[in-house]
């Protein structure tokens, strides 16, 4: 091959390193041990999601996919899953008091049925910035229509999951 391409593209998928949520009603309270996820309007739910970029320092995004998992209840509404610049939450001390504000929106999930796994494309590009980092990722919402993700402590089968093309 001739240019200065970096190969042939690599996919590799990375489970999540913290993830937990935070509620407006529970101001204080911590959720990193919870086998759920919670994403809502009303009451004000929001989830965050940690992602260990430090290996790909200098690659090319080319895709990017969020893989989730509805639990118990699916919801008739969309959830936002924008970019949070600031890494320096924890799982277990995020609070909603607490909690770094989401930035640019860089995809959507929704609507979702029960128990039903969901790969939501990203913006590929608003990925590139965070390679050799750490990533963080919040999903919030508009619709009062409550989701429910399993988390991380639920298992590695249905933990949230980015898949990652890189050049």
């Amino acid at each position: 091959a001739t240019g200065g391409g970096g190969g042939t593209p690599e996919t590799v998928t990375l489970t999540a390193t913290a993830d937990s949520w935070v509620a407006g009603g529970a101001a204080a309270t911590n959720y990193g041990t919870s086998t759920s996820l919670s994403v809502d309007n009303s009451p004000v739910e929001a989830t965050y999601l940690k992602f260990d970029l430090t290996a790909y320092a200098g690659r090319t995004v080319e895709s990017a996919t969020l893989q989730l998992r509805s639990a118990g209840s699916g919801s008739i509404g969309k959830q936002n899953i924008k970019l949070v610049t600031d890494d320096s939450w924890t799982e277990g001390g995020i609070t909603y008091n607490n909690r770094p504000a989401p930035g640019t929106s860089i995809g959507t999930l929704g609507p979702t049925a029960a128990n039903s796994n969901y790969s939501v494309p990203l913006t590929a590009n608003a990925l590139t910035g965070d390679l050799g980092q750490q990533l963080s990722l919040a999903l919030d919402s508009t619709s009062t229509d409550g989701l429910d993700l399993t988390s991380k402590e639920a298992g590695s089968t249905t933990a949230p999951k980015l898949v990652l093309t890189l050049s």
